[in-house]
């Protein structure tokens, strides 16, 4: 029963999406800058972009049509590009091709694995005839270069999914709620560590891996994205890392 509300949920998503489509064929639409730009603008990742930053990330991107069924990656790529939703829909697809998520027009995804350098953790395909815009990482690495606090404030929404997940799943602190759990970690402070140093665990408790390897006392590699529970043994990194260092709660 639970299998068949699932589906019928997701039919009625992707029913309204349609609905809400343009009638006209979107190879003959033409994205405007400007549309794109309020989708960014709109998005938690860009909204302190200023214009100048906005129009430079906008000139290095592409539209991208895709037909219903078609993939836009799959579970285990690489990642190298963000996407925004211009038109459309999208299902994200878990393990034996289970829907997990649907995204309409305006959303943005795949940010998580092409800016930390990791490889996709579930696929994404279209699930009506979608335009997306294709935005390269290297763009958006490039603009948090130039501007500390846009790139302070990405790697904080990043580790704040990383560390509320973590939290959540552990059931450690069953008193704390989503926004209890969203103020702690917005505490903490990110830092950048070369090759072989050792994450020191007096002032802290728990570190977020966001970009990088570490390694435990027992030689066991550790990669981005993951929570260190720092009390519970010794860290050294195996590269160039990026963390965020959760202060006690």
């Amino acid at each position: 029963f639970a299998a068949r509300l699932t589906r019928g949920r997701t039919r009625k998503r992707v029913a309204g999406a349609m609905a809400r489509a343009p009638r006209l064929p979107l190879g003959r639409r033409l994205l405007r800058p400007r549309q794109v730009r309020a989708h960014l603008r709109a998005s938690p990742l860009f909204h302190k972009l200023d214009d100048a930053g906005l129009g430079a990330l906008i000139a290095k991107s592409e539209p991208l049509t895709l037909s219903a069924g078609s993939y836009v990656f799959r579970e285990g790529d690489p990642g190298r590009d963000v996407y925004l939703v211009a038109r459309g829909a999208v299902y994200v697809i878990g393990g034996e091709d289970t829907v997990i998520d649907q995204l309409g027009t305006g959303a943005i995804f795949g940010e998580f694995a092409a800016l930390c350098g990791t490889l996709r953790t579930a696929s994404v395909r279209a699930a009506i005839p979608t335009t997306l815009v294709r935005i390269p990482a290297e763009a958006i690495r490039t603009l948090m270069d130039e501007r500390p606090a846009l790139r302070d404030a990405i790697w904080s929404i990043f580790a704040a999914r990383v560390f509320d997940g973590h939290v959540r799943a552990s059931g450690r602190f069953p008193t704390l709620d989503r926004t209890a759990r969203l103020a702690w970690v917005a505490r903490a402070s990110l830092r950048d560590m070369r090759a072989d140093e050792p994450i020191d665990s007096a002032a802290t408790p728990f570190a977020v891996v966001l970009r990088g390897a570490v390694r435990n006392a027992d030689g066991a590699t550790i990669a981005a994205p993951a929570v260190l529970e720092l009390a519970g043994g010794r860290y050294t990194t195996l590269t160039p890392v990026r963390l965020a260092l959760v202060p006690p709660a």
